[in-house]
């Protein structure tokens, strides 16, 4: 199979910023609708989650290393 003639673009600063405009304003229907209080209570859930996948990322790159793999695919962030 042959490999692709050009590089391929990175997206993920566009895909960054797209999410940050959405979580704006979702944030903001939020606090409209029921308060500061709902937009903290979002944000901490959101935290949390991200959180957790990291933990749950570096698990299983230490279990597959162990295993004599090299991870699927590294983090580009190393999150302490």
């Amino acid at each position: 199979m042959k490999s692709h003639p050009k590089a391929v673009k990175n997206y993920v600063t566009a895909n960054l910023v797209m999410a940050l405009a959405n979580l704006s304003w979702i944030f903001v229907a939020l606090w409209m609708a029921w308060g500061i209080g709902a937009v903290l209570v979002l944000a901490a859930a959101l935290n949390h989650a991200i959180n957790r996948l990291a933990v749950i990322r570096r698990q299983r790159a230490i279990a597959s290393t162990a295993r004599g793999k090299p991870p699927s695919r590294p983090s580009p962030r190393q999150h302490g």
